[in-house]
């Protein structure tokens, strides 16, 4: 919003009028285009293709987080990535705040290498691994969480959790998720070249039914 430009320009019409324009301004040297997608499916095809075809400094940007999951799989697929594991070079978002570290959730990180394999603590299998955090590119060592790469550890009771750290006399793992999609939340206060939003079908989700409220205090209501 400090910026300005011509993606601001479309939001107000949109939140103003309930309208999108037509067609982009060259305000602020930004640009928009949009393709209507009736089909919820062919929605996030479109912007897998957006992404697939463009990716360097390039995000997609849902809200719903099971859909950001089904795109970023579609997308490591489609760039050929067909093992399980995120392989060095990839790019991840770190999913709990590592203090020691200076690194937050939601910081984003690329895997550096895969050092050994860590304990499994309490069912969740983990990897010890050097990432470079993509705020400042120094190499960290971290155990990562690898039962799965959602971004979340498995539910394991909080005292059965604790008692299993202590016996295997490890550090609490890293949960990590893949960043080629990302949610509204996950992305908010980053900047990127482009970024591609996908709202499959979500216009009649209820979320997008309530009025919301403009900087002069006026009730808008939603498409």
């Amino acid at each position: 919003m400090r910026a300005g430009g011509a993606i601001l320009d479309a939001a107000t019409e949109v939140r103003l009028h309930q309208r999108v324009p037509e067609s982009s301004s060259k305000s602020g040297g930004t640009e928009f285009n949009y393709v209507v997608a009736r089909d919820p499916i062919d929605a996030m095809d479109k912007a897998v293709e957006s992404y697939v075809s463009d990716p360097d400094g390039h995000s997609i940007v849902t809200w719903r987080n099971a859909i950001r999951l089904s795109m970023a799989r579609v997308v490591r697929v489609r760039l050929g990535k067909s093992d399980p594991m995120p392989l060095p070079g990839e790019s991840m978002v770190v999913r709990k705040n590592v203090y020691k570290e200076n690194l937050m959730n939601g910081d984003m990180v690329r895997i550096g290498c895969w050092i050994e394999d860590g304990p499994t603590i309490a069912g969740v299998t983990t990897r010890w691994a050097e990432v470079l955090p993509e705020v400042d590119p120094r190499p960290v060592k971290m155990l990562v969480a690898t039962s799965n790469f959602d971004g979340q550890l498995p539910y394991v009771p909080l005292d059965q959790w604790k008692r299993a750290l202590k016996e295997e006399d490890a550090p609490e793992p890293v949960p990590l998720t893949w960043s080629y999609a990302l949610t509204c939340h996950l992305i908010q206060g980053d900047e990127r070249r482009r970024v591609t939003v996908v709202v499959p079908g979500d216009l009649s989700h209820p979320h997008f039914q309530k009025p919301t409220r403009i900087p002069n205090g006026g009730g808008v209501v939603n498409f």
